[in-house]
């Protein structure tokens, strides 16, 4: 994800990070190219006579207008649904980690949900673009790792320890029906999320939808060029790439968002949040030693950071 200061008004001009121009170019000279052809056959051989009023392009224009707007609405709002079932995961982790070292003196049973919280958290991202997710899985106990690895939803599997180390808990009257209870609670909210952002991942926009939109900008701007050559001439080969420009980039935009978990410039910064979370429940969990975590993890570097004392030894 670009992060940017809003303030420079002027710097974003000149800023062509987010990749619309370098996408568009070849089709923007293309454009160009067909409109000087247009307008090459009607002033210079005068093979036709094919006027189309500005008029229809103007009502189009509108009804495009609107059409782009509902669109790109559309897309922020799953791209908008997909942070807040992020920011959703980082408060349920949160929540979850408090109340396991509140519950739990124990320094093997922190390292366990540290461990395997971690894991659940750092497979999301890779689990929603469809990426191997093995450095996740070697943070889960050696003798639980093919467990995970058969599993058909892995960080359901991850899930599934947490749950099932829960209920041990509970059985061996180490914590409270309350506690229980409310870290129940915690746990399903964390499956809750996923299940959102599979949601959102899973449920593209209805494909004539998107057909619809994608011929009617075709049409516009194809036949743009009969409507302004006799309007505007020459200065239409600039004219229509520009106007092209603008109707296609807002489409370019909107497919790039609505699926925002992916790995695009305006994507959500998945693999962010995750490390993020993993810091946050590794430095709750550890917090007894007096320690903070600051760097990010990938398989077998959390086996070093999972037991304190060996941390320590360094």
């Amino acid at each position: 994800m670009i992060q940017y200061d809003s303030r420079l008004w002027f710097s974003f001009l000149f800023d062509f990070r987010a990749g619309q121009i370098r996408r568009l170019l070849p089709s923007m000279l293309v454009m160009a190219a067909f409109t000087a052809v247009v307008c090459y056959l009607d002033f210079v051989k005068g093979l036709y006579k094919i006027e189309i009023p500005l008029t229809v392009h103007t009502l189009m224009g509108v009804v495009l207008g609107l059409v782009l707007v509902f669109r790109t609405n559309t897309a922020y709002e799953r791209w908008w649904e997909g942070r807040k079932l992020l920011g959703a995961m980082v408060n349920s982790s949160r929540n979850l980690a408090l109340k396991i070292h509140a519950a739990t003196s124990s320094e093997e049973e922190r390292r366990f949900w540290a461990r395997h919280l971690c894991a659940f958290v750092l497979m999301i991202p890779k689990h929603l673009r469809d990426e191997r997710l093995e450095d996740a899985i070697l943070l889960v106990d050696e003798a639980r790792q093919d467990a995970v690895r058969q599993a058909a939803h892995k960080p359901l599997g991850a899930m599934k320890l947490l749950t099932q180390r829960l209920c041990e808990l509970r059985r061996d009257d180490k914590i409270g029906l309350e506690e229980f209870l409310t870290l129940s609670q915690n746990l399903n909210e964390l499956v809750d999320e996923l299940g959102g952002m599979e949601r959102i991942k899973k449920t593209p926009i209805p494909f004539s939808y998107a057909l619809l939109i994608k011929r009617f900008i075709a049409a516009y701007v194809l036949t743009l060029p009969f409507g302004l050559a006799h309007s505007f001439g020459w200065a239409s080969v600039v004219i229509v790439p520009f106007v092209f420009y603008v109707m296609v980039g807002i489409e370019v935009i909107a497919e790039s968002i609505e699926n925002p978990f992916g790995t695009d410039k305006d994507d959500l910064p998945t693999d962010d949040i995750a490390q993020n979370i993993s810091r946050n429940v590794r430095e709750i969990l550890s917090s007894a030693y007096g320690e903070s975590v600051h760097e990010t993890i990938e398989g077998e570097a959390f086996q070093k950071i999972a037991d304190p004392r060996d941390s320590r030894n360094d």
